[in-house]
């Protein structure tokens, strides 16, 4: 489940951004646990749209 999640902000996300979110998401991960995996997928996606539009305007 951490490969598709992880897997998805990597290809949502502009290069300079990968780390970054990677890492926020691996620490959201290992504070909430498994049953959060949901909620945090998509609070993440919402980041991930705003940071994309900001890099495409």
């Amino acid at each position: 489940m951490k490969k598709s999640i992880n897997g998805h902000f990597l290809i949502a996300v502009e290069p300079g951004w990968k780390k970054q979110v990677h890492q926020m998401i691996l620490s959201r991960i290992k504070r909430n646990g498994a049953k959060e995996l949901a909620s945090i997928q998509t609070k993440s996606e919402k980041v991930v749209m705003k940071m994309t539009m900001t890099t495409l305007l």
